[in-house]
């Protein structure tokens, strides 16, 4: 029932989008209609008319001016068909972009806690599978949004061939007709069970068919070819292969023994169809009420029927249902949660206040408490240091400082003012970050650091890129090249990038740009540096950023830190302790509290976890120098 309500309202919604955004497709479709019946019923009828005029000593002149008069209607039909169905595939592929747009700008501004939301993520999968297609298990789903108005013009027009066809076949044997009814339905029924059971093996398949994927694009993947030919991980790998390889095929062979069996049931009723319509016709003929001009029309057009009823007709009312899901979980993921919006708000410079109010969080769909009651105050302008085991919530709790995650009990206030109560763009405006994972965009250095899209991108020049660009500042400002330069020299990359041919107009990413430089986590994790720093607001968060550096970089940044914080609200979020004593204060969270706070001094003297992990760190490093 549930399905049946969502079938419908995904079919009337999708057609009125089609009818907002491409009427002209409902036109498309009107002419597409008679022409495709009219050029199938003239490739019946041309073989049994040829016949009667022969029949009836028609003229050749007459019999040859007759055959190409409806030569040429049929193909004046086919062309119309063929260039009334390319428009609406066109029509397809413009209705299908705009969803594409929508739904990419859906994922760039729903409010980032339901990027970490399991039920919002499952929709969101389904709805991909939907609108760029997909596959569960070993079936591919060919139900895309883009096909709609094919299959919706499909349904009519061979459902109109149908009705048309019938007429005849009622004239021939009103019990025939009756026959055929119960058979179609027969083979509905058969195809509806046989769908059923393929999805349904399918999916126990499904767990198989993505291990076997992944472990594939695993052998492909350049990162770990190194380590799967120095710890010798081929013959494990190819194990995998074969072992999650049979049991895909133990769900496929269940699925192409059950499709054997309905294709058996089908030809069955198919040949029964098939003996009665023609013991029918040659009756009538034996009878004299039909002339071998008839037999060869019914010839064409019983096999003709009972394809577009069994097959096509089928098949099209099937996709059309699925597609018609599809929308309706299109529709689902489009009205999920709430958006953040566009607004455009300048960077804020100066240092704010940032207290925490009994905060709690848990994340959605778990029972566990990441943290717990947290109550705080940072001044403007301290440097705070935040340390702790693995997963003790360090990194949540910078989410939810700068605004990406809510508090699900009390509250966070940014110079008095309840975060919650501000827009997005508005809290954002006061952040400038580096997360742990370290994500570049497939653009050159200049454009990564400064976040400002060049109209001579590595994407090329376009109408789209130049919009993108900055409106008040051209790349080639010379404030904005200095100012670059100044962040790289301040993040330990000036000396890397002046050794490049391109300098600041390298590509990254060479899984997109051919011509790209690839850099070590170390080199990208400056970058990443850089581009906080440029960013230059209020409130500086540097989560782990010296994890991949050699311990020269390192205590380089710990030495540039106090330039880096100058003036603002920072944190600085670590596992190592060392980097800690030149920050003005220190919390240490574990079980989701703070257990321990102070400076590092204070710390040690008061001998709690603190000074324990302390200890054990420095162990490493006493008498090596």
């Amino acid at each position: 029932m549930e399905d049946t309500a969502k079938t419908w309202f995904g079919f009337r919604k999708y057609l009125k989008f089609v009818w907002k955004e491409k009427k002209s497709l409902y036109l498309y479709g009107i002419l597409f209609f008679p022409a495709f019946i009219a050029a199938n019923y003239f490739q019946v009828y041309l073989p049994g008319m040829v016949i009667q005029e022969l029949e009836e000593g028609k003229t050749i002149t007459f019999l040859g001016i007759s055959t190409l008069a409806v030569i040429a209607a049929m193909l004046v039909c086919i062309i119309l068909r063929v260039k009334m169905m390319s428009k609406i595939e066109y029509g397809n592929c413009m209705l299908t972009e705009k969803m594409q747009n929508e739904y990419t700008r859906k994922m760039l501004y729903i409010d980032y806690r339901y990027l970490e939301d399991k039920e919002f993520l499952s929709i969101r999968n389904k709805t991909k599978e939907s609108l760029f297609g997909g596959s569960i298990g070993d079936a591919q789903r060919k139900a895309r949004l883009v096909d709609f108005m094919n299959n919706l013009c499909m349904v009519l027009t061979t459902g109109g061939n149908i009705l048309f066809y019938s007429f005849y076949l009622y004239e021939l044997s009103p019990w025939l007709l009756l026959i055929l009814v119960v058979m179609l339905f027969q083979i509905l029924f058969v195809n509806k069970v046989l769908k059923k059971y393929e999805i349904q093996y399918a999916e126990n398949g499904a767990a198989s068919w993505q291990k076997l994927d992944y472990v594939t694009r695993k052998t492909e993947d350049f990162t770990m070819a190194k380590d799967i030919r120095l710890y010798q991980m081929d013959v494990w790998l190819s194990g995998l292969v074969g072992k999650y390889d049979k049991e895909r095929m133990r769900y496929k062979k269940k699925e192409l023994r059950l499709r054997g069996t309905a294709e058996i049931l089908n030809t069955a009723v198919y040949g029964l169809y098939y003996g009665l319509f023609f013991y029918s016709v040659l009756n009538r003929m034996w009878e004299g009420s039909i002339g071998v001009s008839d037999v060869v029309f019914y010839a064409g057009m019983g096999p003709a029927l009972y394809h577009m009823a069994s097959r096509d007709f089928y098949n099209s009312i099937f996709m059309l249902l699925k597609i018609s899901i599809g929308f309706s979980r299109f529709q689902e993921y489009m009205d999920y949660g709430e958006d953040t919006g566009q607004m455009e708000v300048a960077v804020k410079k100066e240092a704010p206040v940032i207290s925490l109010e009994h905060v709690s969080f848990s994340y959605p769909g778990s029972s566990k408490t990441v943290l717990q009651d947290l109550n705080l105050t940072i001044p403007a302008g301290e440097k705070l240091a935040i340390v702790g085991v693995n997963g003790a919530g360090k990194t949540t709790l910078m989410k939810l400082i700068c605004g990406l995650l809510h508090p699900t009990e009390g509250r966070i206030l940014l110079n008095g003012t309840d975060m919650e109560e501000m827009e997005a763009e508005e809290r954002y405006a006061w952040f400038s970050c580096t997360f742990q994972d370290v994500q570049f965009l497939p653009f050159s250095i200049r454009e990564n650091i400064s976040m400002q899209v060049s109209a001579h991108s590595a994407f090329g020049e376009s109408e789209e890129s130049e919009q993108l660009a900055a409106p008040e500042s051209s790349m080639e400002d010379e404030y904005v090249e200095d100012r670059i330069w100044e962040c790289l020299r301040m993040a330990g990359m000036e000396e890397d990038i002046l050794q490049l041919p391109e300098q600041l107009d390298t590509v990254l990413e060479k899984n997109i740009n051919e011509n790209a430089t690839d850099f070590s986590g170390g080199q990208r994790q400056k970058l990443i540096l850089a581009r906080a720093l440029y960013r230059n607001a209020g409130v500086l968060i540097l989560d782990e950023p010296t994890a991949a550096l050699d311990a020269l970089a390192e205590n380089d940044i710990y030495e540039k830190y106090a330039g880096f914080a100058e003036n603002k609200t920072s944190f600085f979020v670590s596992h190592r302790l060392s980097s800690t004593r030149f920050c003005d204060r220190i919390l240490l969270i574990n079980g989701g509290r703070v257990e321990e706070e102070g400076t590092h001094e204070e710390l040690l003297a008061a001998k709690g976890l603190y000074a324990q992990m302390f200890a054990v760190q420095s162990r490493y490093y006493k008498g090596v120098f």
